[in-house]
């Protein structure tokens, strides 16, 4: 027996809840066994394409068009009586806006994700746009214009640091799994309390049974220990220093490009930190 393409929609919405495949002899009793505000019609209707008025399928509206400008969007049939929502994201802002003007105008140059968010069953639309510096002699059009919050802008570089910083001194130590990170940590306790005189008679076997195979003494053992104690420890007292001083100009930045700048200079000297660990 044939199977039966098929698709069980929401009658009040009109939105499509699955589409499947099955026999034709198990429709009869998929049917039965929907709920009261559920139907079920031959075909397969996704809701990307569909949507059910009356029972049914119609095709949903077409998106409706977003207008590429230099200094933003052009949205269709808005005002203040029916306002537009938008979804935006970028480097500088991120939210969602009830917009009442047509235009759109970003303040801050940069690369902008907008989407116009649309009730069923209209469409959403999606648009990237790369907006740039207002040209010499040139004002920005009037319109809802969209500028960072220079305070946001700073907390979030400012969080993204401490990520940053971890990362990179990961990075220059051979990114260790947590198990060689355990043991390393373990012997870094050990040559700790050598250096206190403070070793135990566990740690003073612990240090034999490492060097059994190796022809070494324990003495360079502990030597060896020190030499990537000592490196361990000017990677991350360098990423950290970056690291605040990168906050530091971050939080004195006057503008959002000045914060920019901040991280611009961050990524720089980490490369250059970076460089440096390898002479050492």
């Amino acid at each position: 027996m044939d199977n039966i393409r098929y698709t069980i929609y929401d009658i009040a919405a009109g939105r499509s809840l699955e589409v499947g495949e099955t026999q034709a002899d198990a429709i009869s009793a998929m049917m039965a066994n929907l709920p009261a505000n559920h139907a079920m019609i031959p075909l397969e209707y996704g809701d990307e394409e569909w949507y059910f008025v009356n029972g049914k399928p119609v095709p949903r509206p077409a998106p409706p068009d977003l207008a590429i400008r230099w200094f933003g969007v052009i949205l269709p049939d808005v005002d203040a009586l029916n306002p537009l929502e938008l979804e935006i994201k970028s480097t500088h802002v991120n939210g969602r806006f009830n917009v009442t003007a047509p235009r759109v105008v970003f303040a801050q140059p940069g690369i902008y994700e907008v989407t116009l968010k649309q009730a069923w069953p209209l469409r959403s639309v999606t648009v990237t746009l790369e907006v740039t510096a207002v040209p010499e002699g040139i004002s920005l059009p009037e319109g809802f214009v969209i500028a960072p919050d220079i305070n946001d802008f700073r907390a979030t570089f400012i969080t993204a640091l401490y990520g940053e910083s971890e990362a990179v001194a990961r990075a220059v130590l051979g990114n260790p799994d947590d198990t060689t990170r355990q043991r390393w940590l373990l012997k870094r306790a050990i040559y700790d309390r050598a250096l206190a005189g403070t070793l135990s008679a566990s740690d003073q076997l612990a240090l034999e049974q490492a060097v059994k195979y190796s022809g070494t003494s324990t003495a360079d053992e502990l030597a060896l220990i020190g030499q990537k104690v000592a490196f361990e420890n000017w990677v991350v007292m360098r990423t950290e220093g970056i690291r605040q001083e990168a906050e530091r100009r971050m939080l004195a930045a006057p503008t959002c490009d000045d914060v920019l700048q901040a991280v611009d200079w961050a990524y720089a000297e980490s490369a250059t930190a970076v460089a440096e660990a390898q002479t050492l």
